[in-house]
């Protein structure tokens, strides 16, 4: 059982009662119930883990096993921690208030490596949603001694790599490991508030992001979903949340108004069938959520649930639970 205190935003702890968390073979993460692979548990977010050995009978018994303090608490100031943390083949993966990736030993709470994702370079661009983060994603390429990442999107729009092992970035991607995610967008977006705040998705061999961006009056970068080679870091598919002309979707907004929308995002990330190939955002309001007078029409695809093809990026359907969605 794994707990965030919240309160403070600087501790992680573990609590165990006659758990192991340690597999056999340490290249089966995928396939063990032991494993905890995406913050929703398995790739399709069902949050269920078929481990009996605690239950309602017996969980006011844990202890306590161990505690890691990030130290990022200063003068009783600071950002909370919001990360669900991964469980793989006995190590724990968390983010930490001030967007650090740590990997610890399930067993006894020892670093094994940290990431900060300064070291890889100043932000790319100011910080979306306050710098919130709430996770990272785990891929594997399914071979015995293969290679194993770690994705982190940092909400200042830039997307790394990490070798699961070590810690370190995996220099094939992107530019040393990191890709600028302002890049592949036509316009210049780079004084906007842009980047993922809630782990990525996995579905195949293609990482999926959602981001947080500007949801007011002001001109906002686009709350497109994109998809990244997990290999390369090289643009795979975009979807647009706010259709193009001649795109579907696009004349449920009147004239021009769907030129530099913001909001109509999928901030809180994405599920996926693996089986269907297929990836579930949830997108929000159209900007701006408080006045929809320059929008008129319907507003896909803000307010929806969408399914999109993984490997191609277009729309298998979607639902809109409220048309022209304001506050």
């Amino acid at each position: 059982m794994i707990g965030i205190n919240s309160s403070v935003g600087t501790t992680v702890w573990l609590a165990m009662l006659a758990v192991s968390l340690g597999v056999p073979n340490a290249h089966v993460a995928a396939q063990s119930a032991n494993n905890w692979i995406c913050v929703g548990g398995d790739r399709g977010c069902s949050r269920y883990s078929s481990l009996s050995q605690i239950d309602r009978d017996n969980v006011d018994k844990l202890d306590v096993a161990w505690t890691y303090r990030t130290g990022e608490l200063v003068d009783g100031k600071g950002r909370t921690i919001e990360c669900t943390p991964l469980i793989v083949d006995g190590i724990v993966y968390v983010t930490t208030a001030n967007r650090r990736v740590v990997a610890l030993d399930g067993t006894d709470g020892s670093v094994i490596w940290e990431f900060d994702p300064m070291s890889a370079g100043p932000h790319a661009g100011p910080l979306a949603s306050g710098g919130v983060n709430r996770g990272v994603a785990y891929w594997s390429d399914g071979v015995a001694e293969g290679k194993r990442r770690i994705f982190h999107g940092t909400s200042d729009g830039r997307l790394f790599s990490l070798d699961a092992e070590t810690g370190r970035l995996d220099t094939n991607f992107g530019e040393s490991g990191v890709k600028d995610l302002r890049e592949d967008i036509a316009r210049d977006i780079a004084q906007l508030g842009y980047g993922p705040t809630s782990a990525p998705a996995i579905c195949g061999d293609v990482v999926i992001l959602g981001v947080s961006n500007g949801e007011g009056p002001a001109i906002a970068a686009p709350g497109d979903i994109r998809a990244f080679d997990v290999r390369t870091g090289r643009q795979v598919w975009r979807f647009h949340t706010v259709p193009r002309p001649g795109e579907f979707g696009n004349d449920t907004w009147e004239g021009d108004s769907w030129q530099n929308r913001g909001g109509a995002n999928a901030w809180g990330g994405a599920s996926v069938d693996v089986d269907r190939n297929l990836v579930f955002v949830a997108t929000g309001s159209a900007a701006f959520d408080f006045y929809g007078g320059d929008r008129h029409g319907d507003n896909l695809f803000a307010n929806c649930v969408i399914a999109i093809n993984a490997k191609s990026g277009e729309r298998r359907w979607h639902f809109q639970t409220l048309r022209h969605d304001l506050w």
